[in-house]
């Protein structure tokens, strides 16, 4: 598969003129990116401090801005009502990342995609700082793929796909280890 070179989940989306329905979820870097391939979408952001939707770079776009808290309030939109979801590392940070994941999936059009990252436990830049006695993220889930994997199916996703992103490790990472 094709490496993911710092685009993030843009790398998910192609290009359009369709009106599509856009759900960020505390992802609201992503909406002048995403305006700017599908100018034509209606974008929607979720995000938890009010003062975002104020910022400059969003000043011109079209967003319907919610302000509220993903894990603890439920969503105020219909159901099947989107086309893309975009809600990058949203499940690492749920009490409960199956109820979020399938939560998501309601709001989802049949033909909709979620799009979603996860810090990968097994990485080696993972492994690093926990060996450096770093451990910053408090309540933080860390998910291997295979996990993943059977959240978003035990979510009813039909399917899944990964694209890794591609930090290879320092030539002497095997040697730290083995010491």
């Amino acid at each position: 598969m094709e490496e993911n070179k710092g685009q993030g989940l843009l790398c998910f989306l192609k290009p359009s003129l369709e009106k599509l329905k856009i759900l960020t979820v505390e992802n609201s870097a992503y909406l002048p990116a995403v305006h700017e391939i599908m100018p034509n979408a209606e974008l929607y952001a979720v995000i938890l401090e009010e003062e975002i939707q104020y910022q400059p770079e969003f000043a011109a776009l079209p967003v319907h801005w919610q302000v509220l808290d993903y894990r603890d309030v439920p969503l105020p939109y219909d159901r099947e009502s989107f086309d893309y979801i975009i809600a990058e590392h949203c499940l690492e940070n749920a009490g409960n990342p199956q109820d979020i994941a399938a939560g998501f999936g309601t709001f989802i059009r049949q033909t909709g995609f979620f799009l979603t990252s996860f810090a990968n436990v097994r990485h080696w830049k993972m492994i690093q700082e926990l060996m450096e006695g770093h451990y910053y993220p408090i309540n933080h889930h860390m998910f291997d793929r295979q996990e993943m994997e059977r959240l978003l199916f035990s979510s009813f996703y039909k399917e899944v796909v990964f694209t890794p992103h591609r930090l290879y490790a320092p030539d002497d990472f095997v040697e730290l280890l083995e010491e």
